[in-house]
């Protein structure tokens, strides 16, 4: 029985670990992956060759091992302090330059991962930081947010001041009914001698309002001339849009047209002057016609905002 109970510790517990895990159907590369150990370090412990690193790391190791085959690891451990007390392998066992080397490599990939991710965070801030700028400064949001503010202040006083000339038109209005009333008689007959010579006064003032008029009339109809010709000197822009995209037109006078992002299958027409300044967010998404007639846009990079003026 002595020679029976001999033979475990001097297999090893290494090659009794390697025969529970093929008869359990398991593989190098699946144990490596429970135990988050290299291959390597699972065959120098199935071969029981325990000299490239101190023996306290191999002791965990064979610990985990045999915890994962079900076995007991208090037995394993037992059996691998057996082992190498038999072998001398406490006095044999370096650390290795391989064990260095595998140690220093680690920590230069810790040491790469964490400058990486430091990298991506400042970019992130980075580019939360353009963000923000682009939309208040670039675009003028800030601006129309401020605006947005002051029209309806300027909305309110309008009543206010129409109120107070109506109020003061009425005060005017009821000293001249009162005065009337209290005309003495006698002069009551000089105002009737006052009206017949208003009266033929007003009699030859009513050609000189007659050519007043008409040079009024005339006027008028050179202003709607005016506006007939400006609305055919108009040109017409449609847009159609395949994806969401942000889009701003104003045209010759400066006047904004168009403003926002407008979705998928969205179409915009609007008309104006000559030439038309454009901005897209993203010029791959949408079709433009000027006066019927399309505008190529190929020329500029999808998914890049594109500033350009057309109709020079």
């Amino acid at each position: 029985m002595s020679d029976e109970e001999s033979k475990p510790v001097e297999q090893g517990p290494g090659s009794l670990l390697q025969e529970v895990r093929e008869q359990q159907g398991l593989s190098v590369t699946e144990v490596a992956d429970r135990l988050k150990l290299m291959e390597q370090s699972v065959r120098n412990i199935e071969a029981d060759d325990y000299k490239d690193i101190p023996l306290t790391f191999y002791k965990g190791y064979i610990k985990n091992y045999a915890q994962l085959l079900s076995l007991d690891p208090e037995k394993a451990c037992q059996s691998f302090d057996e082992y190498a007390k038999k072998h001398g392998l406490a006095s044999k066992t370096l650390i290795t330059p391989t064990y260095r080397d595998e140690s220093a490599k680690r920590k230069r990939n810790m040491q790469a991962v964490r400058i990486f991710m430091k990298l991506i965070s400042f970019l992130l801030v980075l580019a939360f930081v353009y963000s923000i700028y682009y939309l208040l400064v670039e675009k003028g949001y800030w601006n129309k947010f401020i605006n947005s503010f002051d029209k309806p202040e300027a909305q309110q006083e309008l009543p206010i001041d129409s109120n107070d000339t109506e109020g003061s038109n009425k005060g005017e209005l009821i000293p001249e009914a009162s005065m009337s009333g209290s005309l003495p008689l006698l002069e009551q007959s000089a105002i009737s001698t006052n009206n017949q010579a208003n009266e033929l006064s007003i009699t030859n003032e009513l050609p000189l309002e007659n050519e007043a008029s008409q040079t009024s009339v005339t006027s008028d109809a050179n202003n709607i001339n005016s506006s007939v010709v400006s609305s055919d000197s108009l040109s017409g822009l449609s847009l159609f849009f395949s994806g969401d995209c942000w889009v701003e037109i104003s045209d010759g006078t400066g006047r904004i047209l168009v403003s926002g992002v407008k979705s998928s299958g969205h179409i915009s027409n609007v008309a104006g002057q000559l030439p038309y300044q454009i901005t897209l967010g993203d010029p791959s998404v949408v079709s433009m016609n000027l006066d019927g007639q399309p505008y190529d846009l190929s020329s500029y990079s999808a998914a890049k905002v594109a500033k350009f003026t057309i109709g020079d």
